[in-house]
């Protein structure tokens, strides 16, 4: 399976980064990279759309935490999108589900972010023809 990771920049502050493949010990410096780089240039709410993730080991587990930990620190928050459940399962069973926020569509995860942000749900957003608008 190919492996990519993209972003698209929702607003000043929302960045959506997709994952499209596994994410194991040596593809997981380019999803930190990515992630690190929208935060630092101001997008403290994020989203990983994992929809097209195959699978997740623990390196990129820890990626994920570590990025939450830098938005946290900004006021921010990480959101993670997916409905496969290999990548359900790691989460599940190391605990990490308590850890970090999992909804299925990037709606959802627009929505939680608003629970840090209200103000983001006032202009709407759409992402690959999903309105994430949840007014």
């Amino acid at each position: 399976m190919d492996f990519s990771v993209t972003y698209t920049h929702l607003s000043d502050e929302v960045a959506v980064v997709r994952v499209v493949g596994a994410v194991d010990v040596y593809r997981a410096p380019r999803v930190r990279e990515v992630l690190t780089g929208r935060v630092d240039h101001g997008r403290n709410l994020v989203i990983v759309d994992m929809r097209q993730t195959a699978s997740l080991d623990a390196t990129g587990l820890g990626v994920l935490v570590g990025c939450q930990k830098r938005v946290r620190a900004r006021g921010g928050a990480l959101v993670v999108v997916t409905r496969q459940e290999g990548v359900l399962r790691q989460f599940r069973s190391t605990g990490m589900a308590r850890v970090l926020p999992v909804r299925p569509t990037v709606a959802q995860a627009v929505a939680e972010l608003a629970r840090v942000r209200p103000a983001i749900l006032l202009h709407p957003l759409e992402l690959d023809g999903e309105s994430v608008q949840v007014l």
